[in-house]
């Protein structure tokens, strides 16, 4: 068993989280609901009585995923992440379609029918035991695009361990008990659909991938927006490419990464500037969170603030009160300009993005900003990964 660290860390580490959360969260007006001091003091006995590294970071993640926000988390480290222990996975896997979780894949040698819906985990209804098992450690306000996330909490556990599921296909019911294997599996059916047309692969990379149809239309496939060389792998194929009749982005694999990244591929097939995106930047300021206890601010509403016309210095209040209830905002228009980037030219024959329900940030941005410029007919699942007040 991996060991948990001394105390003196893990006191430590959780009082970290808490800080950086209470000064640098953003959505704070959303979850005015969670008393965060109070949350920090109930954790700390659970973090403190943890004797495994496991336990001890799933405690951290319990912690954090109070804040109900999918870009604020904890990650499992090195040692976690390789250990059979605790990261065997089970062979099969599910995402969650028309609000239900279905097998989407099988391991070979598992005779389970491909999209078969859960009913029951180890005994439990579905919903229940993710309630209880699954949620209080992970952000789940939109499952559907938190579905891959939640199997792999699912999925997770020791090597050899069994889990006991209930299926249903075509109306027949089926408990199969599954173990779960440390290690690659042999996957029985392939993740994403692909063409049936032959394809002439022009360029393979560990940032992106240019296939041709025989048609000549370039299929650019990119996984991931963390590399920081796509834009100049990219940009040294545009000959390959400004040929073409027409363009398909395949980032249905992709899990976001760093938008400057996804904004050096817009800049490719958008000429001037496109917007980004908006963003409301907290603005802290520490004099008015030093008086804000001694102004009343706790039993007063914005709009009763607002109505004290007759104070003087009425902005002063204001903007004490927004600091003090952490609403005030630097509001910031996150335009780009594809000169920035010095593409080699533009692209500008026709473009589809193959996208999911799955959405990472710099997956996100790519989406918004081919689609701002172009009026782009938008074929999409909802994406609300704001914390809601929602029990």
């Amino acid at each position: 068993m991996l060991l948990a660290p001394s105390n003196e860390v893990k006191i430590y580490e959780l009082s970290l989280i808490w800080k950086e959360a209470a000064y640098n969260y953003a959505f704070w007006e959303w979850r005015k609901d969670l008393d965060w001091d109070l949350a920090y003091r109930e954790a700390l006995p659970r973090v403190l009585a943890t004797e495994s590294l496991y336990d001890y970071y799933r405690e951290l993640m319990r912690f954090i995923a109070l804040l109900r926000d999918s870009h604020t988390y904890v990650k499992y480290p090195s040692a976690l992440r390789k250990s059979s222990e605790h990261m065997a996975k089970l062979p099969i896997r599910l995402v969650y379609h028309n609000d239900q979780w279905v097998v989407s894949n099988v391991a070979r040698n598992t005779q389970i029918k491909r999209w078969s819906v859960v009913r029951k985990i180890d005994g439990i209804a579905v919903e229940d035991y993710l309630n209880t098992h699954i949620f209080p450690y992970v952000w789940h306000e939109n499952i559907a695009s938190a579905d891959g996330h939640i199997w792999n909490h699912i999925s997770n556990g020791s090597d050899g361990s069994e889990v006991i599921f209930e299926f249903e296909y075509d109306g027949e019911i089926e408990n199969v008990t599954l173990t779960r294997m440390f290690g690659d599996e042999n996957w029985q059916y392939k993740d994403v659909l692909t063409p049936t047309a032959p394809l002439r692969t022009l360029h393979e990379s560990k940032t992106h991938t240019i296939a041709m149809t025989d048609d000549n239309i370039a299929i650019i496939t990119i996984n991931t927006f963390d590399e920081d060389m796509l834009k100049d792998e990219l940009y040294a194929n545009f000959s390959l490419l400004e040929t073409a009749r027409g363009y398909i982005i395949d980032i249905r694999h992709n899990g976001g990464g760093n938008s400057p990244n996804a904004d050096a591929v817009s800049s490719l097939f958008i000429k001037g500037a496109y917007s980004d995106g908006r963003s409301l930047l907290p603005i802290h300021i520490g004099y008015y969170k030093v008086v804000a206890p001694f102004l009343g601010f706790d039993d007063l509403k914005y709009e009763q603030v607002l109505e004290m016309a007759d104070l003087p210095d009425e902005n002063w209040w204001v903007t004490a009160y927004k600091v003090a209830n952490n609403i005030h905002y630097e509001d910031s228009d996150d335009s780009r300009d594809s000169e920035f980037f010095a593409p080699p030219g533009t692209l500008t024959a026709p473009l589809v993005v193959l996208t999911t329900h799955r959405f990472g940030g710099g997956k996100f941005a790519y989406c918004y900003e081919v689609h701002e410029p172009w009026d782009a007919c938008w074929h999409a699942y909802e994406r609300c990964e704001r914390p809601t007040n929602a029990a």
